[in-house]
């Protein structure tokens, strides 16, 4: 065996060690960030625009659990649906008022905002802001999007094909 050939298996069996512990620390990362949500209604959210700046950095991803409104206090971030239904925006409470009827509305705006957000968002529940995980949310979005899915087919692939090593062929035996 030649020393190039000697060396291309300890590259080729480094590479699939180092896919290995990062498909371990994806397929980890996943799991816990399911159980979670399974368990304490715990949802990824990520950060889109930059009006939470430089709290909530764009492309960070954060973690936020549903909480009834009684329990949202001025000062802290939440979560909440677009009146439109369209999505959420993720703003800190700077105002709440209950009308007559027992519904609560939270006035929101962005960190960097120059003013409130036009409208209250009348809601029962908020989701509270728990965890930033930067640039994860970035990620998050482009596996979201077809490349991505090609791109993590592509990875899948690899993974499965460092896990594959031929078989070494026996030369005949001589007569």
């Amino acid at each position: 065996m030649t020393t190039a050939h000697r060396l291309s298996i300890k590259l080729f069996h480094l590479l699939r060690s180092a896919v290995l512990w990062i498909g371990a620390a994806l397929g980890t990362l996943c799991l816990v960030l399911f159980l979670a949500g399974l368990l304490f209604g715990i949802r990824p959210q990520a950060v889109l625009s930059g009006s939470m700046e430089p709290t909530l950095p764009t492309g960070s991803l954060i973690l936020v659990r549903p909480v009834p409104v009684s329990e949202v206090s001025t000062g802290q971030i939440v979560t909440v649906p677009l009146p439109d239904g369209h999505g959420t925006v993720t703003h800190r409470v700077v105002g709440t008022e209950t009308d007559p009827n027992g519904v609560t509305s939270l006035t929101l705006k962005g960190d960097a905002n120059l003013s409130n957000d036009p409208v209250p968002y009348p809601v029962a529940t908020a989701g509270e802001h728990l965890l930033t995980l930067p640039y994860l949310g970035t990620l998050a979005m482009a596996l979201r999007s077809p490349f991505g899915l090609l791109a993590t087919c592509a990875v899948a692939l690899a993974f499965l094909l460092t896990l594959w090593q031929p078989k070494a062929q026996k030369s005949p035996a001589p007569n």
